[in-house]
């Protein structure tokens, strides 16, 4: 079986902490929603970087059929909890929050993102969310529900509301649904999530270490200005349509490799943010 099926979460744990060049930690969240079943997809596209607990509710694991799963990935199951209760750890939301460096809810339905936006604490997602440590790591949600759902007036109070704390939002799309109607509150694309998630570590690791071997810069919108804007990307996605993409392992490679991209006689205009001294002057 691809899940090692945890009772005792003793040996959960197998990193410690202060290794800034382990990979990001992600709580990957599952609830009970018929996009459940894209999560084989996202653990494949984002197992190249990241170290991935599943936390599954009951319903969502009826989505999920165990040989898809293209990686080994350990889950923590929403009745394990009474269980858990009675080892010696019996705060394990709190372990959770401090082994994971991100939490994604990918997909939450619109049972639990009621729950969270309301506080309720009767289950190991929403103790999760109620111990995690906002401002210093994040939580994002990618919410999948039916469109007469998605366009329920509490649905949109609610998204505001969790975001206010501090939740991300990874937004719905408009589509045709598991039931047959095509409008919003599709979950969105497995490739924007990972993206999304993507961006996450670059960020993690430019606080950590400060870029280390490897280095890549988040990019803001207004960094590149020209009509055509190549940006640097890690090499795990596939380039968009249309973008010019430049792969550079340190800033001193980066006006070679735009030299070479944007030809002689022409011009661009950019604009980097960073303190980088060239020891060669």
């Amino acid at each position: 079986s691809n899940f090692p099926f945890y009772s005792n979460f003793e040996n959960l744990w197998e990193r410690g902490e202060g290794d800034e060049e382990r990979r990001m930690r992600v709580v990957l969240c599952l609830c009970g929603s018929v996009a459940t079943i894209k999560a084989p997809r996202l653990i494949e596209m984002l197992s190249p970087f990241c170290d991935i607990l599943l936390l599954c509710t009951t319903a969502a694991l009826t989505f999920l059929v165990e040989e898809k799963i293209p990686v080994p990935c350990r889950l923590i199951l929403e009745r394990d909890v009474q269980e858990v209760d009675t080892q010696d750890d019996s705060q394990l939301f709190v372990s959770l929050c401090k082994w994971a460096d991100v939490c994604v809810f990918a997909p939450i339905s619109a049972n639990t993102l009621a729950k969270i936006a309301n506080g309720l604490c009767d289950s190991l997602m929403t103790l999760l969310l109620r111990g995690w440590e906002f401002g210093e790591k994040n939580i994002f949600v990618a919410p999948a529900m039916n469109t007469k759902m998605y366009h329920h007036p509490l649905t949109d109070q609610h998204l505001q509301k969790i975001q206010e704390f501090g939740v991300k939002i990874i937004p719905s799309v408009a589509k045709k649904l598991a039931c047959g109607d095509v409008g919003m509150g599709a979950m969105a694309e497995v490739e924007t999530i990972t993206s999304t998630l993507l961006a996450e570590n670059q960020r993690r690791k430019q606080k950590t270490n400060g870029g280390g071997p490897g280095w890549k810069e988040e990019w803001g919108p207004t960094r590149w200005i020209g009509g055509s804007c190549p940006t640097l990307a890690d090499p795990i996605l596939s380039p968009p349509s249309k973008i010019v993409v430049l792969n550079a392992s340190s800033p001193f490679k980066i006006k070679e490799q735009v030299v070479v991209s944007i030809g002689a006689g022409r011009w661009m205009i950019g604009i980097l943010e960073g303190a980088w001294v060239d020891p060669g002057g």
